[in-house]
């Protein structure tokens, strides 16, 4: 059955790169082939398929609430608790007692009645699958949604999703639209940091109806392969960025909803698309004027053009987020990252620019670089790339100076301040120090700011309290922190990004103050 899998992956990679539409309707015709020989094999030959994403196959992972609502609305009667992987029963018992109204619990409460007896007869007949119904049960009230909710994130339910000729699987999940054609791959940039460092046109936010497509088809191409992106599991069609990087690819940058934020960095997700077909996928959180980022091309396209691709993507975020510096985690190029490691992907960065942020790693990268040119055949071995994996990578563009950057492990540090602080004045409320912060930056009234911007302001005030003196700030230093608390509540997050990078003054008194309380 290896075989039906190669041929699943190589009629997948011509239907998102076709050299013409003869071929492209002919990969089509050949998924469908592909999809109705799987279902025809034994069940035994199917399980050797789960977690692959392919019609014809069923995945099995354990999905934060996001999703299990998401896959429960999207396809009802695909999904279902994995009633063999769940190792404790209690923990659907607690999720029944969530939503169970007042009247109902002497019931399930009944001696003589099993959870699974129970649910028998709670459960309408007309609905297959107990968790659809369990999910829809606790979206009748805001209230049992948000405890339900609650629960559930606790002790997450196995789920088992049976793709049979679903479109949600990856034989079938793609956007609809026009064809492009090609004959060949493109290369990468001979001069990467130059090219990064020039705007691409054309970066356009998409309408709420369009970006809800683009986050459906995202999904799909995370959720069925057992794979997640928190801001892709948690996306806000008011914000998706849609860039065009020629011969029908595509980059979608996807945002946050405003709850679901981050205090400091931004947090977006993203998916490649050839031809419609999701190719690729990762996440980037920009901050101050850096941002994290890395790859991810899906097994099935890593024989195209993944440097030229990751090229245009930089550059994408470039333009959009304003960004100057570019953060690679070591995770990605092979700390605790074995698949990294096989493919030597700290090359596939370095000859896009990175460079190892420490004297050490940078010295033992240009050594390696150095055998790897005069010696024709040379791999570095495992050993070498781990200790190349130690190091953050860095790409550095035209105009970046290190004043603009914002150490991440200072992200870790501020939180602890701010518990270090509300336990050094135990009598203080969250709400008492977000009326200090609102005194101090004069601030008459926030109760007709927009719900969310008055969250964003509330859940950002134990960060500005940590600064010091800022009753004494320049009434314009004062509007200006009173919009960036606000704007991690907009609509488009992006807007905090930009507003943080025209308030240097924040980052820098912040820093000052951070180091000051950790020596």
């Amino acid at each position: 059955m290896r075989k039906l899998a190669q041929l699943h992956d190589d009629v997948l990679f011509l239907r998102a790169f076709p050299d013409n539409a003869a071929i492209a309707l002919l990969a089509q015709r050949c998924l469908h082939a592909v999809s109705r020989q799987l279902e025809r094999q034994p069940l035994a030959v199917r399980d050797r398929f789960e977690d692959s994403g392919m019609a014809g196959s069923k995945s099995r992972h354990t999905f934060p609430f996001a999703l299990a609502r998401w896959l429960v609305r999207s396809f009802p009667n695909e999904v279902e608790i994995d009633w063999a992987a769940l190792e404790d029963e209690t923990v659907v018992s607690a999720l029944i007692r969530s939503c169970l109204t007042r009247a109902e619990e002497d019931g399930y409460d009944d001696p003589t009645l099993s959870m699974r007896q129970w649910l028998r007869v709670a459960k309408p007949a007309s609905i297959r699958s107990t968790l659809s119904w369990l999910v829809r049960r606790a979206e009748s009230d805001s209230a049992t949604r948000r405890l339900f909710a609650t629960v559930y994130d606790v002790a997450p339910l196995p789920i088992v999703w049976r793709l049979t000729r679903s479109t949600g699987s990856t034989t079938f999940a793609q956007l609809q639209g026009p064809h492009s054609f090609r004959s060949a791959m493109r290369r990468p940039p001979v001069q990467p940091v130059r090219h990064i460092a020039t705007p691409l046109p054309g970066i356009r936010l998409l309408r709420p109806a369009e970006a809800a497509r683009v986050i459906h088809v995202a999904r799909c191409a995370l959720t069925s392969r057992c794979r997640e992106v928190f801001a892709t599991s948690h996306a806000t069609p008011d914000e998706v960025w849609w860039a065009d990087l020629g011969e029908g690819v595509a980059l979608a940058i996807i945002g946050a909803a405003p709850d679901r934020r981050m205090s400091l960095e931004t947090n977006y997700g993203y998916m490649l698309l050839s031809n419609g077909v999701p190719i690729g996928y990762g996440g980037v959180t920009p901050l101050f004027h850096q941002a994290n980022t890395g790859i991810n091309i899906f097994e099935a396209f890593r024989g195209s053009e993944a440097a030229f691709l990751f090229a245009q993507m930089l550059r994408a975020f470039r333009s959009l987020f304003g960004i100057g510096r570019i953060v690679v985690n070591p995770y990605q190029f092979g700390a605790g990252n074995n698949e990294a490691i096989e493919s030597g992907a700290f090359w596939f960065y370095y000859r896009l620019g990175f460079r190892p942020g420490s004297r050490e790693g940078l010295a033992l990268a240009e050594r390696e670089a150095a055998t790897l040119a005069r010696t024709k055949g040379h791999r570095s071995s495992p050993a070498t790339l781990r200790k190349l994996a130690h190091d953050d990578l860095y790409l550095d563009l035209p105009g970046f100076s290190r004043s603009a950057f914002f150490p991440e492990a200072l992200l870790s540090r501020c939180a602890l301040r701010v518990t270090e602080r509300r336990a050094a004045c135990e009598s203080t409320t969250n709400d008492e120090v977000v009326a200090r912060v609102a005194k101090a930056l004069a601030v008459p009234s926030r109760r007709l700011w927009p719900t969310a911007e008055r969250q964003s302001f509330e859940l950002l005030a134990p960060v500005a309290d940590l600064l010091p003196g800022i009753d004494r700030w320049s009434p314009s230093d004062k509007r200006q922190m009173v919009a960036l608390l606000r704007a991690k509540g907009r609509r488009q997050e992006r807007d905090f990004i930009l507003l943080s990078q025209r308030f240097p003054r924040f980052w820098r008194e912040l820093m000052i103050a951070l180091r000051a309380s950790h020596p």
